[in-house]
């Protein structure tokens, strides 16, 4: 372990990387409820139209790695009693703030749902028991598709790993990464071919099924199976380089995007669908080998600070809040969108003597920003109420918390 992290005042670099990934998801959903128009008369819009998939895949990375770290180190026994106390220990951990989530919302937004009737009774077990289908509220009960995807992965995990216990050398398992990486390339071109000769939708055909997602989690796994290497030579600057991979990987996907979106360039958005999770897998990846494979005793002189230790102890709390943050915010943003009023918006610009032009871009800031403390807010009191507690070595408890 790292010294830095023995003394408890190191920033979790895989934690960042997930505030990182989230922000993705928040950001684009937020203006998907946007009431104005917030790209009017700002060239550099793009930056803002976050790669909300991306962000998803990202979290399926993270959680295959936090899971696979866990079978690998022998934390999860493979055996009939210990796959057992695995799969309780998952649903533990999800099941409060899920169950919270979808009786609270039911109640003040769709009450018809607990109702008891021929048509509520089958969706509200479905949706209790993870299995969203496609035909609920996507505004209200939307992000439920997710953890009816991991809900499937989880359960694989301990049976895949019976077969990869077997893989003992690092090349080997490096091996079987490139496999993966491939084959769910090699997949989701195919269905590519096959989506537009059938009409069908990408949305419920490869990015919602969990058989597509199986490379990502796993790739991730595998990862888990590689031994921790005590490096302090370049450790730094490779960090700094997988940030910046990771990052640029992300801004890039935000221009192909907007492109795809408001020029409608049909050649971008396939792009993005089909080609960027392998590219997402190979960020992620680099960027988990050099943030957590990679150990180092030194510690940043961020870290050694007053204001370092704070600002990592926020970081480090991220994973109680990140399930609950992740449910509610479509909610609180439609909340909001019932609530908007134009002039009060209108009011921050003008305080804040907005050019008119920039108006509505501001408006939208205002929003945003009102919609992040709101959410943050609400996932701290439910996070503290709920969730299990990530144990002290947070980033060997990643598929704890999604």
């Amino acid at each position: 372990m790292k010294q830095a992290d023995r003394q408890g005042n190191a920033v979790d670099g895989l934690n960042i990387l997930r505030i990182l990934a989230f922000l993705c998801v928040f950001l684009l959903h937020t203006k998907l409820f946007l009431p104005m128009a917030w790209n009017e008369n700002v060239s550099w819009a793009w930056v803002l139209w976050t790669p909300a998939w991306g962000g998803v895949w990202i979290f399926m990375i993270l959680s295959g790695y936090g899971i696979g770290r866990g079978f690998y180190s022998g934390r999860y026994e493979v055996s009939a009693k210990g796959i057992l106390r695995y799969w309780i220990k998952r649903i533990a951990k999800i099941l409060p703030v899920y169950w919270f989530y979808i009786f609270s919302v039911a109640l003040f937004m769709d009450p018809a749902l607990l109702t008891p009737t021929k048509e509520s009774i089958p969706q509200l077990c479905s949706l209790l028991f993870f299995n969203y289908r496609s035909d609920f509220d996507t505004d209200i009960f939307g992000v439920a598709w997710y953890l009816t995807t991991m809900m499937r992965l989880y359960i694989l995990a301990p049976l895949v790993f019976l077969l990869l216990k077997r893989v003992k050398s690092r090349r080997m398992n490096m091996v079987l990464f490139l496999f993966l990486l491939l084959a769910g390339l090699a997949a989701r071109t195919w269905m590519r071919s096959y989506i537009l000769r059938t009409s069908g939708s990408w949305d419920f055909e490869v990015y919602v099924p969990f058989y597509f997602n199986l490379d990502l989690f796993f790739c991730g796994f595998l990862l888990g199976g590689l031994p921790y290497k005590e490096k302090n030579a370049f450790v730094i600057s490779g960090r700094i380089f997988a940030f910046l991979l990771i990052l640029g990987w992300i801004l890039v996907n935000s221009k192909i995007y907007y492109e795809g979106n408001y020029a409608a360039n049909s050649f971008y958005m396939q792009l993005y669908q089909y080609v960027f999770p392998t590219g997402y897998c190979i960020a992620t990846a680099i960027y988990i080998y050099l943030f957590d494979i990679c150990r180092t005793s030194r510690q940043s002189r961020f870290s050694m600070t007053k204001a370092g230790r704070a600002v990592a102890g926020i970081i480090n709390r991220f994973p109680v809040i990140q399930l609950p943050f992740y449910l509610y915010h479509p909610v609180i943003l439609q909340c909001m969108l019932y609530t908007y009023k134009d002039e009060t918006y209108a009011g921050y610009a003008s305080f804040w003597h907005m050019p008119p032009e920039y108006t509505e871009f501001a408006k939208s800031c205002f929003f945003t920003f009102q919609a992040l403390l709101l959410c943050l807010l609400w996932a701290i009191i439910v996070g503290t109420l709920l969730s299990n507690r990530p144990e002290q070595k947070s980033s060997r408890t990643l598929g704890d918390f999604l």
